[in-house]
């Protein structure tokens, strides 16, 4: 199960649009706080995020995720179209994602990470 957590709305469906292929049950929030309800919710096995998001940026987010007990063993990937300052201090306290995409990105390659990190 997929959680995936972007803003504007419009782009979360394209990217929801790419990952049906993959046959994997998707969910979706909008920002930081829909993101944890969500997750806590359904426990998703992975949670797909923009790197900037209202409320909370997805490397932010991933620093929730990583403190909560019960949310131990999500995977998180986030996609970002810009170097984010806060991803060094976040890999730093051991609350980063496992993996980032950089925007633009193909669809291929987006495949290839969630693979990847649901193996």
């Amino acid at each position: 199960m997929i959680l995936v957590v972007e803003d504007p709305r419009e782009y979360g469906k394209l990217l929801e649009s790419a990952l049906q292929a993959l046959g994997v049950p998707l969910f979706s929030a909008s920002g930081g706080a829909d993101a944890l309800r969500v997750a806590l919710e359904k426990k998703p096995k992975l949670v797909v995020a923009a790197a900037a998001l209202p409320g909370a940026s997805g490397f932010e987010l991933c620093r929730v995720f990583r403190e909560r007990k019960e949310l131990a063993g999500l995977r998180v990937l986030v996609v970002s179209d810009a170097h984010c300052p806060e991803e060094a201090a976040l890999r730093a306290a051991g609350f980063a994602p496992d993996l980032v995409l950089p925007k633009p990105f193909r669809v291929a390659e987006l495949h290839a990470a969630v693979r990847r990190l649901l193996a």
